[in-house]
């Protein structure tokens, strides 16, 4: 541990702190904080691509966030369940160890939603992906998944708003693409992450045209999406058909 071969489990590191009489409080919190970052650090050198590296760095970083998704949920906002189905499937070919891994960080980004100074977040998901019944995923993961938007939904910090299929929303037809907008702490660039059939690119402020990205986002919301209420409804006439 002490030469960095191995991390220090956060389960371990308060009968460490303990042994070694650290008794002050903030250097227990800045300890604490560090062994999560290097988990973190850890679990985000699986991944394949540096630019999907760098969106779970400002994904985790963010004190507010905006996601536009038109072909998945997004990954904060999967379920267990499904999460796992998508990435056993998607990952074929790929170790035991790898595959857990990758599940691993996909459950951690869930996380970002319910820590300590969360960031506030807004998702807006095409109606497309609510409906879509994938053959790999099972009735019951479907009503696992929609419980578990319902329950995040009630976040305090998080919105979760649904663009119907026949919106006649003119904006729509220029925003070919799933993205997200990442505001991190003063000092930090705005981050944004576009989805790409060749992979997702991530840029700052200096080489994507953030001001489009953050009106398309707003006139979408206020003007194309279904509020809070209405996505909750929904949400649970799906619920009810998948339980059938």
């Amino acid at each position: 541990m002490e030469q960095g071969i191995l991390e220090v489990e956060l389960k371990d590191l308060t009968p460490i702190m303990d042994v070694l009489g650290v008794t002050d409080r903030q250097t227990r919190s800045q300890l604490r904080h560090r062994a999560e970052e290097a988990r973190k650090r850890g679990l985000w050198s699986a991944v394949s691509t540096q630019g999907f590296s760098d969106f779970l760095w400002g994904e985790d970083k963010a004190t507010e966030i905006d996601g536009y998704h038109i072909s998945n949920f997004p990954g904060p906002l999967q379920a267990p369940e499904l999460a796992e189905v998508l990435i056993r499937h998607g990952e074929r070919g790929s170790s035991e160890a790898d595959i857990e891994n990758y599940i691993e960080i996909r459950l951690a980004r869930s996380d970002i939603l319910v820590k300590p100074n969360a960031p506030t977040a807004r998702f807006l998901l095409y109606e497309g992906i609510l409906r879509q019944r994938l053959r790999i995923v099972t009735r019951d993961i479907y009503a696992a998944q929609f419980r578990y938007l319902r329950e995040v939904a009630e976040y305090a910090n998080v919105e979760i708003r649904y663009l119907p299929i026949n919106t006649d929303c003119p904006t729509v037809t220029e925003v070919t693409a799933g993205f997200t907008v990442m505001k991190l702490p003063a000092g930090w660039p705005t981050l944004v992450h576009v989805e790409t059939p060749i992979g997702p690119v991530i840029g700052d402020s200096g080489g994507i045209d953030l001001r489009s990205a953050l009106d398309a986002f707003d006139f979408l919301w206020d003007e194309g999406a279904q509020d809070a209420e209405q996505t909750n409804r929904l949400l649970e006439e799906l619920l009810r058909e998948v339980e059938q």
